[in-house]
């Protein structure tokens, strides 16, 4: 599941989407997708359906090789790395 979530992301990123438009298409709220986003709440099988769906009429999933998915994640991890070292240095 966690291939799928990475997946969406890196495609809607890729796309300039914002969340809660990405979320409309998905018939479910920006909020929920946050949350589902960072494993607040469990990805449903109906979700996940219909992100593979929207995945698959982007025609984006299987366009990428190995190498520029690693570069994606491994950007996204560096992103959320920064802004957790942003909010530890900005707490107190």
């Amino acid at each position: 599941m966690v291939k799928i979530i990475s997946s969406v992301e890196n495609v809607r990123r890729d796309e300039r989407m914002r969340q809660d438009e990405l979320a409309r298409l998905l018939g479910i709220s920006q909020g929920h997708y946050s949350k589902v986003l960072a494993g607040k709440v469990p990805l449903s099988g109906k979700l996940e359906n219909r992100i593979s769906s929207w995945l698959d009429e982007q025609g984006r999933e299987n366009k990428s090789d190995a190498k520029s998915h690693r570069i994606r994640e491994l950007t996204n991890s560096i992103r959320a790395q920064c802004m957790e070292l942003i909010q530890l240095a900005n707490s107190d």
